[in-house]
């Protein structure tokens, strides 16, 4: 769901690459009953949950599965975007986090590495949803409401992740015949940081 903005990112300009990501996910996991084990399994994993009625039948089926341990403790969860984008320098950097911050990524946040490396942490936790409950306590009718609530925060987070992208858009420009930029973004410090196509 992400792979165009990836691409574009990696593709399409000259100062920033893209390391670990995830576009969002909604997901059913189910913890070990040893205590000695903090583990658990993945009974359901989706990053693409447009078909909403698919998604609550594969989460019904997981949850209400006869051949599961009616005891077990179950966690719903939504969680969104996460983007981990290096920076060629640490102004570029404080542009790019000024940037999704104004897109509403107001958790994000930037770390210089060892090595002058520039990394920029692009989240939110406005659309996180975590929901522990024990298998034999959980009914049809709730689980079909709670999973309404993770496909809404997963269009929210879908929408929000379309107009990073396409403000990334509007801020990078391609440089003009004479080889300079024709659109910029500031940094936190005030420098004047071009962010260019790679063409």
């Amino acid at each position: 769901p992400i792979l165009d903005l990836l691409n574009w990112i990696n593709y399409r300009t000259n100062d920033y690459v893209t390391t670990s990501s995830c576009s969002g996910r909604i997901s059913l996991f189910q913890n070990n009953d040893s205590s000695e084990n903090k583990g658990g399994t993945w009974l359901y994993v989706e990053h693409e949950c447009d078909d909403a009625q698919e998604v609550h039948y594969q989460v019904q089926q997981a949850v209400f599965d006869s051949e599961a341990d009616g005891d077990a403790e179950l966690k719903l969860l939504f969680e969104g975007l996460l983007l981990h984008v290096e920076a060629r320098s640490l102004g570029h950097a404080q542009a790019l986090l000024a940037l999704v911050q104004q897109c509403g990524y107001r958790e994000s946040g930037m770390c210089v590495g060892v090595g002058g490396r520039y990394m920029v942490h692009v989240r939110t936790t406005a659309f996180t949803m975590q929901v522990p409950f024990a298998r034999k306590l959980m009914t049809r009718e709730l689980l079909t409401y709670l999973v309404d609530q993770l496909l809404s925060r997963y269009q929210h987070n879908k929408l929000r992740k379309e107009k990073l992208f396409a403000m990334l858009q509007a801020k990078c420009e391609c440089p003009n015949e004479q080889g300079e930029a024709v659109n910029s973004t500031t940094s936190t410090s005030g420098e004047a940081v071009y962010l260019w196509w790679r063409v």
